[in-house]
């Protein structure tokens, strides 16, 4: 899925979530242009997702998967206009 212009981050990273599964920040930058996936992640979070996340290291480096632990938003407000909320 490629970003679209008018899909802000933080929608693609939810959508990701949704319909694909765990995300990490190398996946994110590559696959939708997401530089700071945790920024994005902890405005997801902010608007009710619960979201896990978990470290993982290779070699000498860490880097956080995050994935949702439910798929229904946790508060009454939405994260998209549409739902009543505002990214």
């Amino acid at each position: 899925m490629k970003r679209s212009v008018y899909e802000p981050q933080t929608a693609l990273v939810l959508r990701h979530l949704k319909d694909k599964g765990p995300l990490d920040a190398l996946t994110a930058q590559r696959l939708y242009g997401v530089m700071r996936l945790a920024a994005r992640v902890k405005d997801l979070r902010e608007s009710g997702w619960q979201i896990q996340t978990e470290t993982v290291r290779s070699g000498n480096k860490k880097f956080g998967r995050y994935w949702l632990t439910s798929q229904v938003r946790h508060s009454s407000r939405g994260l998209f206009p549409e739902d009543g909320g505002e990214l």
